[in-house]
């Protein structure tokens, strides 16, 4: 038998290094990070293999584990586990920095060397963040790192821990996702019998969509388009719609020409959705895609976020594309978009190009738009263009709003212009 001597001696020698060991890393630094009630110290070792963990920024992090476990396996000999993880000194100080870079640097690391044996470290980690939506990169990094080994522990955990408002949601759809793309079978089984709507709308098969078109986008689309009216559609709409958009704006296009018609209110959102992503890459392009449509608010909805984009970049060509629009309900709709975002911008620039045109019925709507956007800057201009529309109906709804803004500023201006010519309208 050993002398308790012995014993005592080794168990002595193996604390002071341990704690010399965290008071070097630590610099101070030793204020321990609370776990959930009841969860212990894992097997913190961490994998040899990870290439991650061979950076300088990581090798503080192994020797701080190993320190961990040095006290942890004293504590396990000699009484009950405490209910608190000290977290690897490093990684503690870049949790509280204050800057991102530094921060994230860090926990990705540890993301990254994240098995079943550190787990907790990591979990730790996150949970020292503040609460909310400012975490929510750190709270993708370590759904997807744990449902890569993990996934019903991940799920699990965001269901049992995270707040409902701000996180919950997210939180699945990740560990669903990565889950998905290793495994969409599984995913998927999970996703069915997990689901508490009782509409037929599950809304989890989104992130199972979402994983499934990072390794087959034509597998995600077969599955997408047999997915009911509601949340769980719109959802994975959006990820289905950036997926194809980054394959490029041809084959963005060719997908949406194959949408189906038969619901025609969920094929114009969607088309709209696509419409913005191209338009944001190239606005002339998603331009010539409107051309090629027929009439209609699916066209019309691209038109909108085409014009949204190229005003910003060229509103004189914007202005030029959508006075040449054949079709005249379209063309009278691009023209009043475009001048309620242009008018925004440079009022100035827009009334120069709306007096181009003729006075008709077609430009009525398009100059009650920029009645509208420089009534507050300029009201008694405002009125002066309202005079111009045509149809006596239109013009007395623009009039009617230039004068209102009109009295906020010059009240006995206002009044004495409507006393001489528009005394219907007092």
């Amino acid at each position: 038998m050993k002398s308790p001597i012995l014993f005592v001696s080794i168990w002595v020698s193996t604390a002071a290094i341990a704690f010399w060991a965290g008071t070097w890393f630590s610099e101070k630094d030793t204020e321990p990070v609370q776990l959930s009630e009841g969860q212990s110290a894992p097997d913190l070792q961490a994998p040899e293999d990870r290439d991650s963990m061979n950076s300088s920024n990581v090798a503080p992090f192994r020797h701080a584990i190993e320190a961990v476990n040095s006290i942890s396996s004293e504590v396990e000999s000699s009484g009950p586990a405490e209910d608190a993880i000290v977290l690897p000194p490093n990684l503690r100080r870049a949790m509280k920095a204050s800057g991102l870079v530094e921060r994230l640097g860090a926990y990705l690391d540890a993301v990254r060397a994240m098995d079943a044996g550190n787990a907790k470290l990591v979990i730790a980690a996150f949970e020292a963040l503040p609460t909310g939506y400012g975490r929510h990169l750190e709270m993708k990094l370590l759904m997807r790192s744990w449902a890569t080994f993990d996934p019903i522990g991940a799920l699990a955990y965001a269901n049992e821990k995270l707040d409902a408002k701000s996180e919950r949601r997210f939180a699945v759809a990740e560990a669903l996702a990565e889950w998905a793309s290793l495994d969409s079978q599984a995913a998927f089984e999970w996703a069915k019998n997990n689901n508490d709507n009782q509409t037929g709308d599950n809304p989890l098969l989104a992130g199972v969509i979402k994983g499934v078109a990072e390794k087959d986008l034509a597998a995600a689309t077969a599955m997408f388009f047999e997915l009911p009216n509601g949340n769980a559609r719109w959802q994975a709409s959006n990820h289905l719609v950036q997926k194809y958009v980054e394959l490029g704006v041809d084959e963005a296009i060719a997908w949406a020409d194959q949408i189906p018609r038969d619901e025609q209110n969920f094929r114009e959102v969607l088309l709209g959705q696509i419409g913005s992503q191209i338009a944001r890459k190239d606005p002339e392009r998603a331009a010539e895609w409107s051309d090629s449509m027929e009439a209609g608010d699916g066209r019309n909805r691209i038109i909108n976020t085409v014009l949204g984009q190229w005003v910003g970049k060229d509103a004189k060509a914007a202005a030029d594309w959508s006075a040449k629009i054949k079709d005249t309900g379209t063309r009278q709709h691009a023209m009043t978009q475009l001048t309620n975002y242009w008018a925004v911008r440079d009022p100035v620039a827009t009334a120069q190009w709306l007096n181009d045109f003729p006075r008709s019925n077609e430009m009525d709507p398009v100059v009650g738009a920029f009645v509208s956007r420089i009534s507050g800057r300029d009201p008694a201009g405002a009125v002066d263009w309202a005079r111009s529309i045509v149809d006596q109906k239109q013009q007395d709804t623009a009039l009617r709003q230039a004068l209102t803004a009109w009295r906020r500023i010059d009240k006995t201006a206002a009044e004495n212009w409507t006393n001489a010519n528009a005394p219907h309208l007092k």
